[in-house]
Formats: C-alpha cells, sequence, structure tokens
C-alpha cells in the first residue's frame, strides 16, 4: 500500500482485507507463483467516500477559479466564496476526511521531531528567518488575486493548473443509464463585480456566513467526527480565506479576533473545565494518535495558523481582543507544538512567505513587516515553550499549596492567571487579593465573556515565576521565566490601553 509492505488478512475466497492507519492511495500485488516472484503493476485505490463528495469538492474549487480572478475579486467575490465554503462545511459527512488534502511537508521537523523547549531556549538556537515576503505593494493586483487563487487551489488538493474537467453542470437529474445522480456541483450565481467597498447589504451577509461558519467550525460533529485531512484543510482554507476578508477591510477587527477565538478555543482548548481541547482529545482517543498526527500535521498547516495569527497582529496595535488573542496563540503552541512544526522551518517559511502577501494590512514598508514577522514567529514559538514548561512543572500541584506560597497581593489589569481547571485568564482591573472584591477576569476557555473569582482563589502567574513559589530547575529556568514576564508585560499593556 502506497509501497509500504501491509500484512492481509483472508475475509472470503477470493477477497482480503487490509488494514490501513490512513486513506491508501495505491496498491500494488506480490506474490510467488511456481517459485517466481511476481508483481503488478500499482492501481489506483478508490475510495467510494471521496467519490460521492467530489461534486460538492468542485463546487468549491470552482468558486476559487470564478470568483478570485481579477476583474471579479472583491467584497462581493468573497461573500460568495464564503458562502460556497459554508455550505461546504455543513455538507461534508462526519467520517473521515473527504476534502483531497495535499500537504507540503513531512508532518515533522527533517530530524523526525518536533521542536522543544530544549531547541527554543539554546544558546545556539537560531531563529526563523523570512526573506522573500512580498506584500500587497509589491506586485499588481492582477499578480495578487493569480497568487492568491492558487493558493487556496493548491490548499485545497488542487492543483491550479488542473483541467476543469466537469465545469459544464448536466441539468438533467438522472444520468443516461438511468442511475439516480448522488450529488452534482451547485451552479455559481452571476454576480458583477466591484471596487472591493462593502455595501451594507453585503456587510449584512458577509455576518450571517461568518456566524454560520463559525456555528460550523465549533459543532461538536464538525470535530469529534472529521478526518484529520479534513480538519487540516478546513483551517487551511479558512486562514486564507478569514485573512483575506480582514486584510482588504471586508471583516472589521473585532469580528475577526470573535471568530478566532471561538474556533481556536474549540480547537486547543477546553470549552468546558477540565477538558482538554478537541484536537487534543481526538488524538489522544484515536486508535493510532500517531496516525492521526501524521494525516494532519504539515507545513501547509503550520503557515495556515502561523499567518492567521500574523495576519492579525498589525504592528502597533493595542486592544483587549489582542492580548486574548496574543495568549491564546501561545497556549495553542503549548498544547500541541507538533501541529506549529508539522514541518522544516524552511518548508514553512516558504509556505508563510506566500500568505502573508494576502493576509496583511498595509502601514509598514516591506523591510520593516519582514521583520516583524519574523520576529513575532519566534517570540510564538518561545512562548508557547515557555507556558508548557510551567504546566509540566506545576502538574500535579494542587491551586490550593500555590496559593499559600503566593505572598503577592495586588494584581494589575493584564495579569494572567492560571485557575487550573478554569484555565488561563485575563484579569481586566487592579484588585487585592486579600480584599472582598471579586476579580473581574476574560476567559480562554469556553464564552468570551467576562468572569469573576473570589481573590484569595487566584493564581497569578507573575507570582508563580518567583523562584521561592516554584523553585528553580534545568526545566524551569531564567529564560522560561523572562520570556513568561515579557508576554504578562505586553497582555497588560493591551487591557492598560482599554481601561
Amino acid at each position: 500500500m502506497d509501497g509500504e509492505t501491509a500484512p492481509f488478512e483472508e475475509s472470503e475466497k477470493g477477497v482480503v482485507s487490509v488494514s490501513c492507519p490512513s486513506e491508501p492511495k495505491l496498491v500494488t500485488l506480490r506474490a510467488r507463483v511456481d517459485d517466481a516472484f511476481v508483481e503488478s503493476e500499482p492501481a489506483w485505490i478508490d475510495l467510494e467516500r471521496r467519490l460521492c463528495a467530489t461534486a460538492h469538492s468542485r463546487s468549491l474549487a470552482d468558486s476559487f477559479r470564478a470568483r478570485v480572478q481579477a476583474g471579479a475579486w472583491g467584497a462581493d467575490a468573497w461573500a460568495e466564496v464564503l458562502d460556497v465554503f459554508c455550505k461546504h462545511l455543513s455538507y461534508m459527512p462526519a467520517v473521515g476526511p473527504v476534502f483531497a488534502a495535499s500537504h507540503t511537508g513531512t508532518g515533522v521537523e527533517s530530524d523526525g521531531r518536533t521542536f522543544t523547549a530544549d531547541d527554543v531556549f539554546a544558546s545556539d538556537y537560531r531563529p526563523p528567518r523570512l526573506d522573500g515576503v512580498w506584500f500587497p505593494s509589491d506586485i499588481s493586483r492582477e499578480g495578487r488575486v493569480h497568487s492568491l487563487q492558487k493558493l487556496l487551489l493548491r490548499w485545497f488538493g488542487v492543483e491550479p493548473n488542473e483541467p476543469d474537467e466537469e465545469s459544464g453542470v448536466d441539468d438533467d437529474t438522472n444520468d443516461r443509464d438511468g442511475d439516480e445522480v448522488v450529488d452534482r456541483p451547485e451552479r455559481l450565481p452571476t454576480t458583477p463585480p466591484n471596487d472591493g467597498a462593502v455595501t451594507d447589504r453585503n456587510r449584512r451577509r458577509i455576518a450571517r456566513i461568518v456566524d454560520q461558519i463559525e456555528a460550523a467550525m465549533t459543532s461538536a460533529e464538525f470535530l469529534a467526527a472529521r478526518g484529520a485531512d479534513y480538519l487540516a484543510t478546513a483551517l487551511k482554507v479558512a486562514s486564507v480565506l478569514f485573512g483575506a476578508g480582514l486584510g482588504r477591510g471586508w471583516m472589521d477587527r473585532e469580528r475577526f479576533f470573535k471568530l478566532t477565538h471561538g474556533i481556536w478555543s474549540s480547537l486547543f482548548f477546553a470549552g468546558a473545565a477540565g477538558k482538554a481541547g478537541w484536537l487534543e482529545r481526538r488524538a489522544s482517543a484515536a486508535e493510532d494518535g500517531d496516525a492521526f498526527v501524521r494525516s494532519m500535521a504539515s507545513a501547509d498547516l503550520s503557515a495556515a495558523l502561523l499567518g492567521w495569527y500574523l495576519g492579525a497582529l498589525t504592528p502597533g496595535d493595542g486592544s483587549l481582543e489582542a492580548a486574548r488573542f496574543t495568549l491564546a496563540a501561545a497556549v495553542a503552541v503549548a498544547r500541541l507544538p507538533w501541529l506549529w512544526q508539522g514541518g522544516s522551518q524552511e518548508e514553512i517559511k516558504k509556505e508563510l512567505e506566500v500568505l502573508l502577501a494576502h493576509t496583511s494590512e498595509g502601514g509598514l514598508d516591506r523591510e520593516e513587516r519582514t521583520v516583524w514577522a519574523a520576529t513575532e514567529w519566534t517570540r510564538l514559538r518561545k512562548r508557547g515553550q515557555a507556558l508548557r514548561c510551567l504546566e509540566a512543572v506545576i502538574h500535579g500541584t494542587s491551586l490550593e499549596v500555590l496559593r499559600n506560597r503566593i505572598a503577592m497581593d495586588e494584581l494589575l489589569p493584564g495579569d494572567v492567571l492560571w485557575q487550573g481547571r478554569a484555565g488561563f485568564c485575563v484579569v481586566l482591573r487592579r484588585c487585592s487579593r486579600s480584599g472582598r472584591e471579586s476579580v473581574p477576569v476574560l476567559k480562554l476557555q469556553g464564552k468570551a465573556t467576562e468572569s469573576a473569582f473570589t481573590p484569595t482563589a487566584t493564581v497569578p502567574v507573575r507570582a508563580l515565576l518567583n523562584e521561592k513559589v516554584i523553585p528553580r530547575t534545568p526545566d524551569f529556568g531564567d529564560e522560561p521565566r523572562e520570556v513568561l514576564s515579557e508576554l504578562i508585560g505586553e497582555v497588560s499593556s493591551d487591557v492598560l490601553r482599554q481601561s
């Protein structure tokens, strides 16, 4: 199967069954006949579930071709592509991958492992460098749009130069042999292009579609039953579409953060106390967890998530939403580092450079923005590993024990709390841990609404960095503490700007 020898069992006369950790593409039969070794030519494997889903897949691919092109690409076209993507998400059967997923990279670093704290905090660590980033001001409109179309098609699993063999849609409900047609690509509406501006009518339409996409991508059906390939491809396409909308001003920043928080909260951390995020649970519960990781991780997906993050962080932007997003991304890296290093650094870099061209807002020149993006990539990686070190060192320690070690009384706006089963939270106003007034916080998990804790029950991360609370160890030394201190300072600054 796909060049690998696989054991088989005879299920009935003339029929054998083979167990595969992931969906195979090619099969070759090898046998010894009359003392001679014979081997068949490789044959494609038809996956019935994929064949049934191809029409809806073609609809989305067709929308990329028809709408993402010079002369048509604008707010109207973006809304239509979002609508087809939403229908695609809702239609797909809840049994394994159905996208024709295409990945760049091996799913792990070239030496066979993902990066660790030992890597990013090593004295000889070489941070990623972005050399070839070209942003919207560097190329023509036609070139930008064509590049965007190619990226969407490639990440969806369709080669950009692949001919559309079934672009014509037959209106007959049955084929010539009288068999019922399982599915057909839907016709795309014909809408004259506009200049990219969002009309009031389109703004309402976009809001409705985005709400539907968020509901679909945070539903238990989507998160629990879709295959790893499907999830990866959906996230890649979503990253490009949402980022492009944000960069062009078709989606406002507040809605982008709300959408991102909703999807990432479900994926990366618990929606309820004491539960891991859906991806962590899926990988743990899978019969073959390594196969799940291999099927999902790729350089493409790592670049998509990084671009999703970087596209939202306009340099110099400071807001409560930005503070929450910054912390949420660091927690995501801490919980699932393999997802963020699904290929070699060079592979991720190449994909990221293309993506950033379509998800970045204006304001800085090429060199400044390139240096900024590479710096933020490094900071995110280090922050995730620092949080991972912190959670590992306090694992198994009760909240009561930690609280009793903490002498710090004053909580500042932007202080990050670690509340055990409640997860990480951000303090919204200055409070006293010995006072009577409840501490208002914004939680990362669950609904993105304000909550409150009893003052004496709070566990500020700033206090955990004190070696009298958590003793210094080789795994949690100076650099992870310095990285977390910087993170808390940045979050605090964003929160204070909103006060």
